[in-house]
């Protein structure tokens, strides 16, 4: 499995805290999904490196769920094909 932070924005959260909005690109045997979260910032989190394990965190049982999901998905999908 691949994980890559596709996203780091400036954001609030749901009370208008100043928030970073995390997003991840996972990767599993070719096949592919995104995930993001709010990160509300705080003194504890104040570091780009804090703040995406925060939001790893956040979303663990997710990406592994899904994770499954594509492992257990039929193998043409993610194949490549060509055109005739």
């Amino acid at each position: 499995m691949t994980i890559v932070v596709t996203r780091f924005d400036n954001t609030s959260d749901q009370s208008g805290n100043p928030a970073k909005a995390v997003g991840f690109t996972v990767t599993e045997n070719s096949k592919a999904f995104y995930i993001d979260t709010a990160v509300t910032l705080s003194d504890s989190l104040n570091t780009d490196d804090l703040i995406v394990q925060a939001a790893l965190s956040q979303l663990t049982s997710f990406i592994e769920a899904q994770v499954a999901d594509l492992d257990a998905a039929n193998p043409v999908l993610g194949s490549q094909v060509s055109l005739p």
